[in-house]
């Protein structure tokens, strides 16, 4: 069937929208979906992440890496 076109963080080309497992690849096993699952979830993480640089008074700092 038809898929949705993803990136290396699941993300399609629509804003915010992430997609795993069938939706992406016409695979049909609960691991592949699950790693999907992982993946997209790390990446979501990541981007709601507070930011020194965008968040004047933040006391959080980043360490080099």
């Amino acid at each position: 069937g038809p898929h949705l076109e993803v990136d290396a963080h699941q993300q399609t080309t629509v804003h915010g929208l992430s997609v795993a497992g069938d939706v992406a690849v016409d695979l049909n096993q609960i691991r592949v979906g699950a790693g999907h699952a992982a993946i997209a979830a790390t990446a979501v993480h990541n981007r709601l992440q507070p930011r020194p640089a965008t968040m004047p008074g933040s006391r959080q700092t980043r360490r080099a890496p």
